[in-house]
This record gives structure tokens, sequence and C-alpha cells, in this order.
């Protein structure tokens, strides 16, 4: 008879997976929150839902978001969302792994109030670099394409973050070709959104001159994670945007 494994240390080797899968949040918001075929999920007037009282922005991402906000402060738990943040009502949701994660972004735009700001970024591990490399961009353009559709549907103001960069051991120079092509899409598609869209730039601040994650900002020597001082570095170019963007005169959009 094949012996089980004692039913702790199935539990831990799951957890040891979980943290170790990249872009997967550790411990933030449970996977029910995220709609992967666009469904509408937890109603926006439940605990964690969108304050109505201020200035709401939804915050789309998987772990680095996770982290950005754990950086703010946040506790972990649905029931403190939405953290306070310069005069905004800051909402995070975990969206869905490609190729679900369009749909799964539609999903929380949809309960977010009609008028308010939306961010939206892609992980470091959905540019996959020398493998499948153009099959992906394709892909991405058409999953900007439909999240940007959403966004005028519901006469949201979009930020879409650009390419995050990865540490050194974990970089090569075809990923960043990759992340350096994305970006220069990106920032052209935005300048023809007519406003619509508005580019975060990540890379900018995060990433050294061969394309890496600068070293000081990253949570380890083999972790792409922004550490503590990475993510303070975001915030003001972040904040300074956002308060752009969120103080456009839309015809008092604002709940």
């Amino acid at each position: 008879m094949a012996l089980r494994p004692p039913r702790v240390m199935l539990a831990v080797f799951m957890l040891v997976a979980l943290c170790g899968a990249g872009c997967v949040s550790p411990d933030g918001p449970a996977a029910e929150q995220s709609p992967p075929t666009g469904t509408t999920g937890r109603a926006s007037t439940t605990a964690g839902g969108f304050d109505a009282g201020s200035k709401p922005v939804l915050m789309l991402g998987r772990s680095v978001m996770w982290g950005w906000f754990k950086h703010w402060g946040w506790d972990g738990s649905i029931e403190s969302m939405p953290v306070a943040k310069d005069g905004y009502s800051l909402t995070y949701r975990e969206i869905a792994t490609p190729p679900d994660i369009a749909a799964s972004a539609a999903g929380f735009m949809d309960q977010a109030p009609e008028g308010s700001v939306v961010f939206f970024k892609f992980c470091f591990d959905d540019f996959p670099g020398a493998e499948d490399a153009v099959h992906r961009f394709e892909e991405q353009k058409d999953w900007i394409a439909s999240i940007v559709a959403k966004a005028e549907a519901r006469h949201q103001r979009l930020i879409i973050g650009n390419a995050l960069p990865k540490a050194d051991v974990s970089s090569d120079p075809t990923l960043v070709a990759e992340h350096r092509e994305f970006n220069e899409w990106l920032k052209d598609y935005a300048s023809n959104s007519g406003g619509t869209v508005h580019v975060y730039d990540f890379y900018g601040v995060l990433a050294d001159s061969d394309g890496s994650l600068k070293p000081e900002y990253a949570s380890s020597a083999d972790d792409s994670h922004p550490n503590d001082r990475g993510y303070a570095a975001l915030d003001p170019s972040f904040l300074e945007l956002l308060a752009d963007v969120g103080n456009e005169d839309q015809g008092g959009i604002w709940p």
C-alpha cells in the first residue's frame, strides 16, 4: 500500500508552491474575487468595495500590486478595502492570469463606478521573453484593446502600467527588447487614444541602464518583486499622474 503524506506536510508543500509561483499574491485577496470569465464577482457595495464618498480608483494587478498596497499599510484583508491615499480611495483586485486577464479586468471594471479611474498592469511573468514573445505581444495588444473598450463604455479613465523589469539573473537581452518594444507601442497607443489611456512608467523608475531591475529595488537578487524602497520610488510619480488624471474635468464624474 502506498503511504500518503501527512496532511500538514501536504499543506506546507502547497503553500510553498503558491508563494513561489511568480506573480501570484502570497496572501492577497482570495482567488474567488477574480472573475476569470468577466463575471461581476463580489458586489461593490459589500465590505471591501468602492467608497462612493471619495475619489475611487480601481487598481488591477497581481503580486506586485499586492505588494504596493502592503507598502501603503494595507493589512491584507478584503474587509479593509479601500485604502485611503492622498484623497483617493484605492481598491485592489487581483486579476486572472493570461489568457483570462482581460475578461477578469473587465469584470472588475463593471463593479467600479462609472467615470472613475482604473489602473491596469501586466505582471512581469506576463512577458515570456525568448519563448513565444511575438505571439504574446500580439495577445497583449488584443487584451489592452478589450480593456480600453470597457473603459470607454463605462466612461472610465484608464492608466496602464508599462513593463516591469526583472532582476538581473532573470533578465536577458531578448526580454529587455520585448519590454522596450511593448513600452514604445503602449506610449504610441496612449497618444492616439484621444485621452482615454494614460501610461504609468514603471520601467523609467525601476529599470537600470541595461533594462534589468535596479538591484537596490529588488526584494532579493533572484526575486523581481520590488522591495519597500522600490515602491517608495514609484509613489511620487504615480501620485502625480493620478492627480493629473483624477482631476481632469469630466463633468462632475465623482459620486
